[in-house]
């Protein structure tokens, strides 16, 4: 499949692409192989080669994150989920990445907000480990949907450092 393995194509062009083209976005996230891969790292991995919508293109996000999640659950069936679920940790997954990520957000959620709102979306009353295992991953490893408007770290000098926010227990490194 060309737009998976082609180098260099233009991001917004890719997107409008696969926004008219629902069929080709699917089969290019179904060629992807998520087996034993913790959710947030999988998740991160397929946002970052499909450009992220713009602010208005909710449907498209929906779109993307539905395929993702009945594709990442059959690669695991163990999870013991079911593709609705995975689809609302997602979403949860990906507006906690924006809190950690948004400077003009003062009061941070904290693990203990994210898995009290995430709790119901598992359908499992003892998740509360798998989730906070998920809230650790973004907080440490970073972003997940960066968004299209917001300037990416290849278009960054070499030399600006690595952005970090501050947090009363430890350090906090985001990539971009």
């Amino acid at each position: 499949m060309f737009l998976h393995s082609a180098p260099g194509l233009d991001p917004v062009q890719k997107r409008r692409f696969l926004e008219t083209r629902p069929d080709v976005l699917a089969a290019l996230i179904r060629i992807k192989n998520f087996h034993q891969q913790f959710l947030p790292n999988a998740l991160r991995a397929l946002l970052t080669e499909i450009p992220t919508p713009e602010k208005n293109a909710s449907s498209f996000m929906a779109q993307i994150i539905q395929v993702f999640s009945e594709h990442f659950v059959r690669c695991n069936p163990s999870i013991g989920l079911p593709p609705d679920a995975v689809y609302i940790i997602c979403f949860s997954l990906i507006m906690l990445s924006l809190d950690f990520s948004c400077p003009q957000i003062k009061n941070k959620m904290s693990k203990r907000e994210f898995i009290r709102n995430t709790r119901r979306a598992a359908l499992q009353p003892s998740c509360d480990e798998f989730l906070g295992n998920l809230y650790d991953n973004v907080y440490l490893e970073g972003v997940i949907a960066q968004p299209s408007n917001v300037p990416t770290r290849s278009r960054r000098s070499k030399s600006s450092p690595t952005h970090r926010f501050p947090s009363p227990h430890r350090p906090f490194y985001v990539f971009r």
